[in-house]
């Protein structure tokens, strides 16, 4: 995910970086982002300043009354970075704004195709180059089990990753060529996963990721960062594409 930043934002990193890790931080991540207690202290690390840049760079909000708090930041944020453990070249530059919400979200169940008419509740969203938007109370319970394989924080940034290439379509930016020639293995899977739900077969995956190839993607990215072990396991294939895409292999993660 090759973005430059622009000039003066390296220098204004190192300023916030050079400055103590302000005391709400820890005990916040030790309440409510658990993942990061099991965390090797290298990685931890790198993660947390990754995470201080993000709260300090985005535009952040609270929606429909929802007091917007620093810990909320925190939390969210913490949890956004996780996707980018094994790339240092992007940092959501070119993600707007975090919003997040009381209850749930009024949203368009086909945000991607332009479907206005229509209406569904839901605990997150992505817009093609729009915001991220959360419901803060489904980011607290998703965050509190980090091997549960649902995780609404990495399932919307997957949305975004999903966009930068000018459209939310189920694959990502692909780095190398390695990856381009890798890729069908993806979509065979997903075609595989709705065939399996045509037929009344019991699937491994949640049988949201069948709903289309961008839900697939989000999909199989939370529980490629949840339950490693599990989709590696159940899908070999698909877990070796997405440590590759990712540069990461989060079995490496778990110190339980």
């Amino acid at each position: 995910m090759p973005f430059s930043w622009p000039f003066g934002r390296n220098a204004r990193r190192r300023q916030l970086l050079a400055t103590p890790l302000p005391e709400l931080w820890e005990p916040t991540l030790h309440e409510h982002v658990p993942l990061y207690a099991e965390l090797p202290a290298d990685l931890r690390a790198r993660l947390i300043d990754k995470a201080r840049i993000m709260v300090a760079e985005r535009i952040w909000a609270g929606s429909s009354g929802l007091e917007l708090t620093e810990e909320m930041k925190i939390v969210v944020a913490a949890q956004a970075v996780v996707l980018l453990a094994g790339d240092d070249g992007y940092l959501y530059e070119r993600l707007p704004a975090i919003q997040l919400y009381p209850k749930f979200i009024r949203s368009r169940p086909n945000r991607h195709k332009g479907d206005s008419d229509t209406f569904t509740v839901a605990v997150g969203d992505a817009w093609q180059h729009g915001n991220i938007r959360l419901s803060w109370p489904a980011v607290l319970e998703s965050a509190a089990d980090p091997h549960d394989g649902e995780n609404v924080v990495f399932h919307e940034m997957a949305h975004h990753l999903d966009g930068l290439d000018g459209q939310m379509g189920g694959q990502p930016p692909l780095a190398t060529e390695s990856l381009r020639q890798r890729w069908p293995i993806v979509k065979e899977e997903c075609r595989q996963l709705v065939l399996d739900l045509v037929h009344g077969r019991r699937t491994w995956l949640d049988p949201y990721a069948g709903e289309s190839a961008e839900e697939f993607f989000a999909v199989v990215t939370e529980a490629f960062f949840e339950v490693p072990h599990e989709l590696n396991e159940h899908h070999p294939e698909l877990f070796s594409v997405f440590a590759e895409l990712y540069r990461v292999d989060p079995r490496e993660f778990d110190r339980r």
